[in-house]
């Protein structure tokens, strides 16, 4: 909009070249606003303590900020007054916006312009560098707007000048407030004792650059460098905090119920018991003298206690992972033992078995990262870090087991194990803990159902026992096969990329072979997040692996590289897959029009060579390159082969239609979209929100039409309000190219069609249209 000086704003439509005029008194041209017979301010004279210094220290200086304060209150209640009778903003000058200059010098914000601004921030106020700048109420908000250093208008909470809170304090509030919005905090668990504001000092503390916006009636965490977007790691920190605090209290109750406390000191007492009775092999001492030694001797056994320490990953948000371990099960039988799980000799490693310094290995090195547990204990902990999202979640990338060894008092008699000499042979007296002699050496793993003992598979069986062994271990391995598979096409479903890379870590880790379609899905799912690179590792891991790619395989990694517009490397795997003897199909040649959506010759070329490979082209070759040349503004280019699939007797998808209309759009030809639309409707295509949007772009400014059509744009929202089409986001930015940013935001308040849910589509949408269409089918017969 035109820069409106000493006027009002979005009361006003201003069109370039025309006088403004009040809609207040019927000025002509700029003029005082306070001079505005409906607006008259309540302060009338500037106070010269508005230029004393800021200074929380002082007692004076506090218990002044009372009364200036209320003056700002009592004058933004008059604002609203004035701005109910004139349905719009007001701009400020003289002593009333003196008076909001001083309020935001006396508020909770950051007055040095020369103090570095957080990067969520990127803009500064003219007051901060000039002292001065524009000042406005925006009646929808209620607050007042300050002008930047780029020319824009910010929203400031004018409830906050002359008062003692301080930025951090600011800051802390408004995190509190999107806490409290977020629907992690609405699905807390009854359990949980932790407030809203607690959460968000965590979050300030984790994330200090956090960046929140209001939309609507709600607060919302967002992304930096984006408008809208979700900030997932912000919200999952949110619900893992909720979370945790909801374990504490659990593991609190807990350690009050002595039965529960009783079962974890019988566990470290066990375990305790385990390190100094676990039965082990003796070590083989050679006698002194060659004579056989008394059967009745005893076998002092070696006392050992196995440690696992594990390694893990780093992690996007250590703290979490944390948390994860401190809060969970294990850490909370450790605790209740008595033990110090973070004991300062440990470095901030995790420790969770009765251990000592000493008894660490030298070749250990303790960092943040280790994990000490006991062997048995290992699942837990991987359960527990699964609690974590996959993001945050960090892997175990390594584990050492090392044995905690006792030294017995053994006497020089008891040392030995009873031998006898048979030639050039020490025989020792076997174990009764021992089975029979086999023909390959068991373990005591055989005792579980499903194990296989890998030296079984070089012999051929010769019991039923060893045939029920190996039938045991076959099932196994085909049920491990089955839930990896499992696994892997849920990973897929969710577009888990992380997941599903670790699921194809376990399939080699439990000696599975993976096939051509593990690696086919694999590298699909890798374009569909847009993961080339790895993409590609994968194609040259299978090749190094023996296994050939399929034709299915190859379109998947073209694919990937046309999805990012990357034609090179697109027409690089082209030329491998004609290497290789794999025929292109016609959905090949689709991915490498696709890839060369940054040049429309390249593209056009792909199509003349698939009519020379195929009798005939498919649907999803004309939409592919109808899409293009929509793209481009390109609308006769699309009509072309528009024509061409009908001659060619093809079904017309929505999709066709859709290219077309969406290249009139984007060529500014409003009424040929309209046609399209028509067109497509008699098709058996119901106009959705996505051809209202065309429409709308087709209203904004472009190369072709320089003004905006304005009235057309707020016919046909008017019109897809009325039919019960909701907006999306898309559609709301399509308005605002029309009509501007505040007309259209104004229109949308007309007909009380709240636009949070349109705006942010990860948020749950509650709307009822029954009031906005009824709203406006009024307006519309009003406008006609």
């Amino acid at each position: 909009h035109g820069r409106v000086s000493r006027c009002t704003t979005a009361a006003l439509c201003h069109i370039p070249g025309m006088p403004i005029t009040c809609r207040s008194c019927g000025a002509v041209g700029s003029h005082l606003t306070h001079t505005c017979p409906r607006y008259r301010p309540l302060v009338s004279e500037i106070d010269i303590d508005w230029t004393r210094t800021r200074d929380l220290t002082d007692d004076k200086y506090r218990t002044w900020l009372a009364g200036p304060h209320d003056l700002v209150i009592k004058e933004l209640q008059n604002l609203k007054k004035a701005g109910d009778r004139i349905k719009g903003d007001i701009e400020l000058d003289g002593v009333v916006k003196e008076l909001m200059l001083a309020g935001w010098r006396h508020g909770p914000y950051e007055h040095d312009c020369v103090v570095s601004r957080p990067e969520r921030q990127t803009w500064k106020l003219k007051v901060e560098t000039e002292g001065t700048g524009r000042v406005c109420f925006d009646w929808s908000r209620c607050g007042i707007r300050f002008e930047d250093t780029h020319g824009g208008m910010r929203l400031l909470n004018a409830k906050n000048f002359f008062t003692m809170l301080t930025p951090q304090e600011n800051q802390l509030k408004h995190v509190t407030a999107a806490v409290r919005d977020s629907q992690e905090w609405k699905k807390k668990n009854n359990a949980c004792k932790i407030t809203a504001e607690e959460i968000a000092k965590r979050v300030l503390e984790v994330f200090p650059g956090v960046k929140y916006h209001r939309v609507g009636d709600i607060k919302a965490f967002i992304k930096c460098n984006t408008k809208l977007s979700k900030d997932e790691i912000v919200y999952n920190f949110v619900a893992d905090e909720l979370r945790n605090s909801a374990v504490a209290e659990k593991a609190a109750g807990a350690a009050e119920d002595p039965d529960l406390v009783q079962q974890a000191r019988a566990k470290f007492e066990r375990m305790s018991m385990e390190r100094d009775l676990c039965m082990r092999l003796p070590p083989i001492v050679v006698p002194e003298t060659w004579e056989s030694l008394a059967d009745d001797e005893e076998i002092v056994p070696e006392l050992r206690f196995c440690v696992t320490a594990l390694r893990l990953s780093s992690s996007r948000n250590p703290e979490a992972t944390r948390r994860a371990l401190v809060t969970s099960d294990v850490a909370a039988e450790a605790c209740a033992a008595g033990l110090d799980i973070e004991p300062a000799w440990a470095r901030d490693a995790k420790i969770f078995v009765p251990i000592a310094e000493a008894d660490v290995p030298a070749d250990l090195e303790l960092r943040p990262y280790h994990v000490l547990v006991s062997e048995e204990d290992v699942p837990r902990i991987k359960v527990a870090l699964a609690t974590l999202p996959c993001k945050q979640r960090p892997l175990i990338k390594s584990s050492q087991e090392f044995a905690l060894e006792q030294e017995p008092s053994v006497t020089e008699a008891a040392a030995t194990a009873a031998y006898t000499v048979e030639r050039t042979f020490v025989c020792t007296r076997e174990s009764q803990v021992f089975t029979p002699r086999s023909d390959y050496t068991r373990s005591h793993a055989d005792a579980f159902q499903g194990h296989q003992n890998p030296r079984s598979k070089m012999r051929a069986p010769d019991s039923c026992a060893d045939v029920v062994s190996l039938c045991n271990s076959a099932s196994h391995i085909e049920s491990s096969t089955r839930d990896h598979w499992a696994d892997l096409k849920e990973c897929c479903g969710r577009r888990d990329l992380d997941e599903a890379l670790q699921c194809f870590s376990g399939m080699l880790r439990d000696n599975i072979t993976p096939d051509v379609k593990v690696y086919t899905i694999l590298i699909d799912l890798c374009g569909k997040v847009g993961a080339t690179e790895e993409a590609e590792r994968l194609m040259v891991d299978m090749s190094g692996r023996g296994v050939l790619p399929s034709r299915v395989t190859f379109n998947y990694l073209i694919n990937a590289y046309a999805q990012v517009g990357n034609a090179s490397k697109a027409e690089e795997w082209f030329q491998q897959m004609k290497k290789a003897n794999v025929k292109p199909t016609l959905w090949t040649y689709n991915c490498m029009i696709r890839s060369s959506q940054h040049c429309l010759e390249q593209a056009e070329a792909w199509v003349e060579e698939a009519r020379t490979s195929f009798p005939s082209l498919g649907l999803a070759t004309y939409t592919t390159i109808m899409g293009l040349y929509a793209d481009k503004g390109l609308p006769r280019k699309a009509e072309e082969f528009f024509g061409e699939l009908q001659s060619m007797e093809l079904p017309c998808s929505r999709n066709a239609y859709r290219a077309v209309i969406r290249a009139h759009a984007t060529a500014g030809h409003l009424s040929d979209v309209k046609d399209w639309v028509e067109k497509a409707e008699k098709a058996g295509f119901d106009p959705s929100v996505y051809e209202y949007t065309q429409m709308l772009r087709a209203c904004a400014p472009n190369e072709n039409q320089l003004a905006a059509n304005t009235f057309q744009a707020r016919s046909i929202f008017l019109g897809q309000v009325a039919k019960g089409i909701a907006p999306n986001h898309e559609n709301l930015q399509a308005l605002d190219d029309a009509l501007g940013k505040w007309n259209a935001r104004s229109l949308c308040s007309e007909v009380h069609l709240h636009t949070r849910a349109a705006h942010l589509d990860w948020w749950e949408d509650r709307r009822d249209l029954a009031k906005p269409r009824r709203l406006a089918r009024e307006l519309l017969e009003k406008d006609s």
